[in-house]
């Protein structure tokens, strides 16, 4: 009967839709022993008052003649809310195990807050316990004459609450199985082809498929950036779209280079298609840190609102042009003055200044970015909330609808190695703070001689860099350089010669080779700096004229290596140091050397996860005589 009922449907959206005015009628709300409904005469959702689950998603659509069509998994789990944690505080670097508790909601903790014609207000939610030891509140809004629902969460920490270390929360919703109505992920302009609908004949890795016509999927690949996307979802060739609309990342650790999934296929490989977009607000992938909870601490954050988005539209391209229209109004409605809570402040203040490089170089489009005060690195921050933009080509910022606090000031990139700082910058509701021009010294050793690359973090002007988000990166390599890497330098190109990642499997050369040649022999101090935007290697050996100048304890950085990424947020810079005289007058070459690296013998049975590699952001040669 299912079945029967989404094929009419299915007809009914690709024939001409009846002309049909959206309703502006009064939210009303339906509760019994066992279901909080609201509805809105556009949308409808129930949750359970077991379980805190939307068990139900239902939309009015155009083309079944004005009727409710569900628009959910249909097995009792179309939003959910979930929560990780780890047994002990992270390392620096590389997870320990983790514990999920999927559902952390209490029973008692499920009610309808409030109700009236404006908007009908749901909460789920948990007090402390010892395994979750934080009291969660998560509210689902329906607000009248709007085809969607607004979400947001609260976590608070405090007296009696035993210590945790926050690793991952976030919430799912699930739309139909199958092709019914949803067949595009749509990400960004260039992510929004059809997803795979074929037989799944292989799990690869984790949530990666391999399917009967040799593709391989996986939900990395539908990874996004914080500074990037603010909307992304589903979308049907039968005029549907669900999409989860993000006004704003501040509560989201990591800022700008914060990389989350975003939508994706369900764990289902040998069932039927599950679609799902989800928002994780707090996650450690592409190396973010959970959040250290001490016993006793006071803590607590604000996350959202988000807007979980209901569309309608005849193509899956118009669908996702409405859909960016939407998110431009949601930004600028932000802050929401119909969400009221402490923690949420709507009165914000404004950030300006100019950033000025003394050597004269340019800052233009450096990472400004605000966190709480303390935190060492922007992309590791976890904490507090975060604000940011990028310099302009006069080195000029400007930060809106910033929370009220005292901030520490970041200032990343410019092809610089060091980070610029300013502590207690004081963001006064109402207000600009204007910090007038900022004097950035760059860390310099001596003149320089070359550079690779440009220190900002990412590997985006490497070849492949501005295109990673694929499973088999670690195959590319191998089909686009057969032999291997040899950079020389004032002829090479750093798009077309220099791979985005050097893996620990290799075509003809154990190692990547930089040529260069020197006028004369050089003397005084040398100085070698490599930066790698990501890494999951134990050590790079780095070599000049086949004399060893340094092992490099390289830490593993996070997931970018095997999981579709181009970055990840653990930064390492490396300076090696050393006579310059070693570098002799004429031709000079240095090699980069993983050790354990074994030579390509085919790909069978290999995962991406398998092939250890790490990615460079930018290398510099200066010599101070």
């Amino acid at each position: 009967m299912r079945r029967h009922f989404f094929a009419s449907v299915a007809v009914l959206l690709i024939a001409a839709a009846p002309a049909f005015a959206a309703p502006n009628d009064p939210v009303r709300t339906v509760e019994n022993a066992r279901t909080i409904t609201a509805s809105n005469g556009l949308i409808s959702f129930t949750m359970d008052r077991n379980t805190g689950r939307v068990t139900s998603l239902k939309a009015r659509l155009k083309a079944a003649g004005g009727e409710f069509v569900e628009l959910g998994e249909g097995t009792g789990k179309t939003i959910y809310m979930h929560y990780v944690d780890t047994p002990e505080p992270l390392p620096e670097s590389g997870p320990n195990k983790t514990v999920e508790h999927p559902e952390p909601i209490q029973k008692n903790m499920i009610r309808l807050v409030s109700s009236t014609p404006e908007q009908a207000d749901i909460m789920a939610g948990t007090l402390p316990t010892a395994k979750v030891p934080f009291d969660i509140e998560w509210h689902l809004l329906l607000r009248r004459g709007e085809p969607g629902i607004y979400t947001y969460l609260t976590y608070r920490h405090g007296p009696g609450m035993a210590a945790a270390n926050f690793v991952q929360g976030g919430f799912v919703v699930r739309g139909v199985a199958g092709p019914a109505f949803f067949n595009n992920y749509v990400i960004d302009d260039k992510r929004t082809s059809p997803y795979p609908a074929g037989k799944v004949v292989k799990t690869v890795q984790d949530t990666t498929w391999q399917y009967d016509d040799g593709t391989i999927q996986s939900k990395y690949d539908y990874c996004v950036y914080a500074s990037e996307n603010n909307v992304y979802g589903l979308a049907g060739n039968h005029g549907v779209g669900m999409w989860i609309i993000i006004p704003s990342w501040e509560s989201s650790n990591s800022g700008p280079l914060k990389q989350e999934l975003s939508a994706h296929q369900g764990p289902l490989p040998n069932g039927p298609q599950t679609n799902i977009v989800q928002w994780i607000f707090q996650g450690e992938h592409f190396g973010a840190r959970g959040i250290p909870i001490k016993a006793d601490e006071k803590w607590s954050k604000f996350y959202g609102p988000v807007f979980i988005y209901i569309n309608q539209e005849p193509t899956v391209k118009a669908l996702w042009a409405d859909a960016k229209k939407r998110t431009e109004a949601e930004i600028k409605k932000w802050p929401y003055d119909f969400v009221k809570n402490s923690d949420y402040p709507l009165v914000r203040g404004k950030l300006t200044g100019q950033v000025h490089l003394t050597d004269g170089t340019s800052a233009k489009d450096a990472w400004v970015v605000l966190t709480r005060p303390g935190e060492a690195d922007f992309a590791l921050a976890s904490k507090g909330y975060e604000f940011w933009t990028k310099a302009d080509s006069e080195g000029r910022f400007e930060i809106d609808k910033i929370r009220p606090g005292t901030y520490r000031l970041h200032i990343s990139g410019a092809d610089q190695f060091q980070d610029f700082h300013k502590d207690n910058v004081v963001i006064t509701g109402d207000k600009t703070t204007d910090l007038g021009t900022l004097e950035w010294k760059p860390i310099t050793h001596g003149k320089r001689l070359w550079e690779i690359g440009v220190a900002d973090r990412n590997t985006r002007e490497f070849k492949n860099g501005d295109d990673y988000r694929h499973y088999d990166n670690f195959l590319r390599y191998i089909k686009n350089f057969p032999n291997d890497v040899t950079f020389t330098i004032g002829q090479s190109r750093e798009n077309e010669d220099w791979n985005m990642g050097q893996w620990m499997w290799y075509n003809k050369q154990p190692y990547w080779a930089i040529v260069f040649d020197s006028s004369i022999e050089q003397k005084g101090t040398a100085t070698l700096t490599i930066a790698l935007a990501a890494a999951d290697a134990p050590q790079l050996d780095v070599s000049l004229n086949g004399e060893l100048l340094k092992k490099l304890d390289v830490k593993n950085s996070g997931s970018a290596v095997y999981r579709s990424g181009g970055q990840d947020c653990y930064w390492q810079v490396f300076p090696i140091t050393f006579d310059a005289s070693k570098i002799h007058a004429g031709r000079n070459e240095i090699h980069l050397a993983l050790p354990g690296a074994y030579p390509y013998a085919g790909h069978e049975n290999k995962r991406a996860v398998d092939v250890r590699a790490v990615f460079y952001d930018a290398i510099r040669l200066e010599v101070a005589p």
